[in-house]
Parts: C-alpha cells; sequence; structure tokens
C-alpha cells in the first residue's frame, strides 16, 4: 500500500524511540506531500500463541520472534490482549479504531511512535477529532497516520488537523490518487479555525 508523507527536515528520518520523543511546533508553511517508499512499518501477523520470558515478547504464526528494531503496527485489540508483549521493541505502533475512547489509550502514549486512525468511509470524520484530540489535548509527539477510504478531497483538512502519513488503500484508482495527493498545494488563501498547521485563523490577524 502507498505511503505518502509531509514533506518537511525530518521526513526521510526513522522514527525515533517513543522515550526520546519530544513534543515540537508541526509546520504551518504551505502543504506538502510526498511518496514515501522507504517506509518501514510493517502489519504484525495474528498471534498463534504467546509466551512469557524474561521480556514477555510473543510468537507470530511465522515461527519467528519480533526482533527489537522492527517496525511493528499492532491491532488495538491484540494490544489490549498482550500489553506487556512488546516491551524489548523499540518502534510500535498501534491502529486506533476511530470510535474508541482515548482515555483509554492515554496512559500508552508514550509506548507508540506510530497511532494510525481509519477513514473507514469519505462520511466518517471522526479521525479527524480524535487527530486534533491527541495533538492538542494530550500532546502525542510520534507520527499520525491515516487509513483507509482518503480521497484528494480530504488532504488538506488531514493536514491540518496534524497528521503526518497517509496509507492508500491498494485499488484500481490508487496511483491516480498517489499523483493528485503528491501534486497537491494550499486548496485556500486563509483558514478560519484554529489548527496544528495552516497558520492563525483570519480573525486573529484583524
Amino acid at each position: 500500500m502507498p505511503i505518502i508523507r509531509v514533506q518537511n527536515k525530518d521526513a526521510d528520518a526513522p522514527v525515533a524511540q517513543p522515550e526520546l520523543l519530544q513534543v515540537k511546533p508541526l509546520s504551518e508553511e504551505c502543504m506538502s506531500w510526498v511518496v514515501d517508499a522507504q517506509d518501514p512499518w510493517q502489519y504484525a501477523l495474528p498471534i498463534a500463541s504467546c509466551v512469557t520470558t524474561e521480556e514477555s515478547t510473543a510468537v507470530l504464526n511465522s515461527g519467528s520472534l519480533p526482533q527489537q528494531d522492527d517496525y511493528l503496527i499492532l491491532s488495538w485489540e491484540h494490544w489490549q490482549k498482550h500489553p506487556d508483549a512488546y516491551k524489548s521493541m523499540r518502534h510500535v505502533g498501534i491502529c486506533f479504531p476511530n470510535d474508541g475512547a482515548l482515555e483509554l489509550l492515554a496512559p500508552n502514549l508514550s509506548r507508540f511512535s506510530l497511532i494510525c486512525l481509519p477513514f473507514p468511509v469519505f462520511q466518517d470524520g471522526r479521525s479527524y477529532s480524535l487527530a486534533t484530540e491527541l495533538r492538542q489535548y494530550y500532546q502525542y509527539p510520534g507520527e499520525l497516520r491515516a487509513t483507509g477510504d482518503i480521497l484528494p478531497d480530504q488532504l488538506h483538512f488531514i493536514w491540518r488537523c496534524g497528521f503526518d502519513s497517509l496509507e492508500i488503500a491498494d485499488d484500481p484508482s490508487a496511483e491516480k490518487r498517489v499523483q493528485e495527493m503528491t501534486q497537491q498545494s494550499m486548496p485556500f488563501s486563509a483558514v478560519y479555525q484554529n489548527s496544528m498547521r495552516g497558520g492563525l485563523p483570519i480573525y486573529k490577524k484583524r
């Protein structure tokens, strides 16, 4: 699945370890997206069984153990069942449902270098609110990734809410959508609401 991300000075850098992450201001410059062909993140395979060792790690269906430096994305359901199974891993991501309560995720935010938020259909915008809350209220400094049914028309709003990357579903229109997204520039010269990016709203400039 193609990954596109916000183009900035950190775009090609690997995600830092959660304990080293620091909140930094997000860009207020013009929106720009690029294809990331080197994205390291992989979805975890379903768990066949779970064994407890000194580091309490998990056994994957393939029969191999996740390595300490792997970039592994877990489902929220799996994390809830095995919260201690990945303590030794440096790069853990989570797929959080858009109807989930962030209060349940908050105690473990420092464990996640990446949070994926879904847009299951075009009309479902709940992940905009989750992303804004994660950035503004919880001060989450890691990578936010939008997944699902994402259209070029949504790109500006996704960018303003603080998302860093998008996962484009593999379908017949994927190549066209990626091309449109990476060529898209700022669609508006002024904004009317506060956000993580895009500059001051027009009423604050008067």
